[in-house]
C-alpha cells in the first residue's frame, strides 16, 4: 500500500511539473508575441487574420489586435496597395512552402501607405493540407526612402557627368554666335528688318543657352554664387513676376523674421518659377496657388534626410488635378513627363532641376499629392547666421577700354576670334593664345617689354594643355599682381563659384553678353587684390 501510495504521488508530481512547465512556455511565448517589435500573424489563405499582435496593428495604424482582426475581412484588398502581390505571395508559398524577405505596399488605416517586408510560412494540418499562413512583417518605409534618395543622386551623377560635357561644347559654340549676333545688331539701324531678325536670333540664342544652363545644373560639383538674404523676399519677387497662363488665384504668406539663408538667388528662382509653373499647368481651368514661407527646427532624427538645425521652409501648394500614383516616385527623374505630346509637351526637366537645386544647398524638396486633389511640394533650405551686410565691399571707379591691353587665352579659335571684335569694339587691344604656355611666353614677353598687360582673361578648360587655373598658378609666380578673369562653358565648377581662392578677380560664364565682360573687366581694372567684387 505505502508503495504504491508512493508511486502516484511520483506521477502525480510528473504531471503537474509537465503542466507547469507548458504553462510557463506558453507564457513566455504570450510574452514574446506581445512585445515583438515586429508584426507576427496567422492568416486563413482566403485573407482573413487568425491572430495578431500589437505590433502589427500598431504598424497598419489601429489601436489593437482586435481592431484590426474586426475591421480587415480581405487582406488582400484592404491592406494590399497592389493586390496582386498577395497572390505572388501565396504562389510562392504554395511552390516553397516559405517566402523571405518580400517587399511590398500596405495601406495604412490612415490611407497612407508604408513599405514592408515580409517572412512566411505555410501552416498545415494532420493530413498535410494547407491551413494558413503565419509570419513576420517589419516596416521599411525609412529604410525604402533613403534608397530611393540615394537612387536618385545616382541617376543624377550620371545624366551630370553626361548633361555637363554637352553643356559645355554647347556653350563654346553659343558663347560665338551670341556675341556675334550681339555685336551685329549694333550696327544694324534699329527697327529695319536685318534687326529685327538679329533680334529674334539673340533670343532663339537666350533660350538656348538657358537650356544649357538647366542642363548643367546636373553636373557634378559646385556652380552655386551664394550670397545672403531674405528668402520670403526673393520668393515674393519671383511670383509677383511671374504671369500665369490660366486664371490662378495667389496666396502669399510669409512669416515675420524669416532665418537668413545663403543660396544662389539666380537658382531659386528657377526652382521657385518651376513649381509654380507647373502648379497653373494643373489648374488650367483656374484654383488656388498658395505659396507660404516659414521657419522650422528640423529634429536630429527625421525622414527627410535633413541636418538637424534651423531651415526656411517653402510651401508652394495647388488645387489642380494632382499626380498619379504610378506618375509621383518619377517625377523628379530627368526628362521624365506627364505632358502629352504636342505643343504641351516639356522637356520634363524642370522637376529635375529644382531637385538638384535643393539638393546642391544642402536641402531638401518633397512632394505630397492625391489625383484631384491638388500638389503640395515643400523646399527646405538652411538658414544661416552669416551677415553678409557687416562685409566692407569696395565699389572701383567704373572706366572705359582706354587702350588698354587684354590677353586672352581661348582653345577655340571662333570663341577666340569673337572676343578679340568684342574687346576691341569696346577699346581694348587684345592679344590671343590657344593655350596656357603661349599665355605665359606672351605675358613673360610682354613684361620684359615694359608692355605689360592690364588684364589676362584665361578659359578653365583646355584640350590637351594648360588650362586657366595652372596658368594662373605659374603667372602669379611670374608676377604675383597679375590681374586675371576665369571664364568656362562649366557654370557649374567650383573654380567658377570660388574664383577668388585661385587668384583670380572675376569670373565669367559661356555665353556671356557684351555689357557683362564690360562690366567684369571695368570694375577690375582698377582693383587691388582680394578687395574685388564681380
Amino acid at each position: 500500500m505505502t508503495g504504491k501510495s508512493i508511486k502516484i504521488r511520483k506521477g502525480a508530481h510528473k504531471d503537474k511539473h509537465a503542466e507547469g512547465s507548458l504553462q510557463e512556455s506558453e507564457k513566455n511565448y504570450r510574452e514574446i508575441f506581445n512585445n515583438a517589435v515586429e508584426g507576427i500573424y496567422q492568416t486563413t489563405p482566403e485573407g482573413k487574420f487568425l491572430s495578431a499582435n500589437p505590433a502589427i496593428a500598431h504598424i497598419l495604424g489601429y489601436k489593437s489586435p482586435a481592431e484590426l482582426m474586426d475591421t480587415i475581412s480581405d487582406i488582400a484588398k484592404q491592406i494590399y496597395a497592389d493586390p496582386s502581390r498577395r497572390s505572388e505571395i501565396k504562389r510562392l508559398l504554395m511552390e516553397h512552402g516559405m517566402v523571405r524577405n518580400f517587399e511590398a505596399q500596405f495601406i495604412r488605416k490612415d490611407k497612407n501607405k508604408i513599405w514592408v517586408v515580409i517572412n512566411a510560412n505555410v501552416v498545415r494540418d494532420a493530413e498535410g493540407n494547407i491551413t494558413g499562413y503565419q509570419g513576420f512583417t517589419t516596416d521599411i518605409t525609412e529604410r525604402k526612402l533613403l534608397e530611393n534618395q540615394l537612387l536618385q543622386a545616382k541617376k543624377m551623377d550620371t545624366i551630370g557627368t553626361l548633361a555637363g560635357g554637352i553643356a559645355h561644347d554647347f556653350n563654346n559654340l553659343l558663347a560665338a554666335i551670341y556675341g556675334y549676333i550681339e555685336m551685329a545688331r549694333e550696327d544694324i539701324p534699329y527697327g529695319s528688318r536685318a534687326y529685327n531678325y538679329l533680334l529674334n536670333a539673340e533670343k532663339s540664342a537666350q533660350q538656348a543657352a538657358e537650356l544649357t544652363k538647366r542642363l548643367i545644373t546636373f553636373s557634378k560639383g559646385g556652380g552655386l554664387v551664394k550670397t545672403s538674404c531674405n528668402i520670403g523676399e526673393l520668393v515674393k519677387e519671383t511670383i509677383q513676376d511671374e504671369k500665369m497662363a490660366h486664371p490662378v488665384k495667389k496666396k502669399f504668406i510669409m512669416a515675420d523674421d524669416l532665418y537668413l539663408t545663403e543660396v544662389d538667388e539666380g537658382q531659386i528662382r528657377q526652382v521657385i518659377r518651376n513649381l509654380i509653373i507647373n502648379a497653373a499647368e494643373a489648374m488650367h481651368d483656374g484654383g488656388l496657388l498658395t505659396i507660404i514661407v516659414e521657419n522650422v527646427t528640423v529634429p536630429l532624427q527625421n525622414q527627410l534626410q535633413l541636418r538637424e538645425g534651423p531651415y526656411v521652409r517653402i510651401t508652394v501648394e495647388d488645387t489642380g488635378k494632382g499626380i498619379s500614383t504610378e506618375d509621383l516616385p518619377l517625377i523628379f527623374d530627368p526628362y521624365y513627363s506627364t505632358k502629352q505630346r504636342g505643343s504641351q509637351k516639356g522637356m520634363g526637366l524642370g522637376l529635375s532641376v529644382c531637385y538638384s537645386i535643393v539638393n546642391k544647398h544642402h536641402g531638401c524638396i518633397t512632394v505630397d499629392s492625391k489625383p484631384g486633389k491638388g500638389s503640395n511640394f515643400q523646399i527646405y533650405l538652411p538658414a544661416t547666421t552669416i551677415d553678409k551686410s557687416a562685409e566692407n565691399i569696395s565699389r572701383q571707379e567704373i572706366i572705359s577700354g582706354l587702350q588698354r591691353r587684354i590677353l586672352v587665352m581661348d582653345d577655340e579659335e571662333v570663341v577666340r576670334n569673337m572676343i578679340v571684335d568684342l574687346l576691341m569694339s569696346l577699346g581694348y587691344q587684345v592679344t590671343t593664345a590657344q593655350n596656357g604656355t603661349q599665355a605665359i611666353d606672351l605675358y613673360t614677353k610682354a613684361r620684359a617689354a615694359d608692355q605689360s598687360f592690364d588684364m589676362v582673361i584665361l578659359d578653365l578648360t583646355i584640350k590637351g594643355g594648360m588650362g586657366g587655373v595652372q596658368t594662373m598658378e605659374e603667372l602669379l609666380k611670374i608676377d604675383p599682381q597679375v590681374k586675371a578673369i576665369i571664364f568656362s562653358g562649366y557654370n557649374d565648377d567650383p573654380v567658377i563659384e570660388n574664383y577668388r581662392h585661385y587668384g583670380f578677380l572675376g569670373a565669367l560664364t559661356k555665353p556671356f553678353k557684351r555689357k557683362e565682360i564690360k562690366a567684369v573687366l571695368e570694375k577690375n581694372l582698377h582693383a587691388i587684390r582680394g578687395n574685388s567684387c564681380v
